[in-house]
This record gives C-alpha cells, structure tokens and sequence, in this order.
C-alpha cells in the first residue's frame, strides 16, 4: 500500500528536493499537491528566506575579515601550512613565505577596495 507523506511539514528546502526528484508521470497529484504547498510556505515565510540572504557589502567585509585573520596568523606564527607537504617558514624558504603572505595582502586590499566601492 502506498501511503502519500505528509508534505505539509516539509520544510520549503525540502519540498523542492522532493518536487525535484519525483516521478512528475507516475504521482502528477503529488507533484501539484508539493507546487500548492510550496506558494502557500512561500508566502508565509518570504522574510525568513530574505533575512538569509548576505548583502554584497557583507559578503565583502567577510571576506575582507577571513583574508586579514589568515594574514595575521601567518605573520605571528611564521609559517604556513601546506596539506601534502611540510609547513613552510620563513626561515626555510623566505621568498615563497613572503609572496604568499604578499599574494594574500593584495587580496585583501582587493576585497576592501570592493567593500567600499559597495552602495
């Protein structure tokens, strides 16, 4: 016996995976069953989806944030971990050492020139 699930508590991320990988030939009234459900869960919850969402000007001070700590830690600890290798330093080979930390610096002035460009 087939017994149809209860789409109604579905979250709305959810219902779109299951409206994605339905049968749309064998269960076409589930199929408009999900589409109901989801106008309904779209207009109850529209500002939760929107609060979500990162602005632009946020999404570059992160990335500024991230670039500047990954900056700071490769200064105060002198190296920089390689997966696959072994941990390069600036005792061991100062010119790759200070062309990544160089490399990550311009990213950074890169990203903070965006960030203040943004509206």
């Amino acid at each position: 016996m087939d017994s149809e699930p209860h789409y109604s508590n579905y979250t709305l991320e959810e219902l779109y995976d299951v409206l994605e990988h339905i049968d749309h030939d064998s269960y076409p009234e589930r199929v408009e069953k999900i589409k109901g459900i989801i106008q309904i869960k779209m207009k109850d919850e529209p500002a939760i989806k929107e609060s979500k969402k990162f602005t632009l000007k946020e999404k570059y001070l992160f990335s500024v944030s991230i670039l500047s700590l990954l900056i700071i830690a490769t200064l105060f600890l002198g190296l920089i971990p390689m997966k696959g290798h072994s941990w390069i330093t600036k005792e061991e080979a100062p010119l790759y050492y200070w062309g990544v930390v160089s490399g990550l610096t311009v990213l950074t002035l890169f990203y903070v020139n965006k960030y203040r460009k943004v509206q």
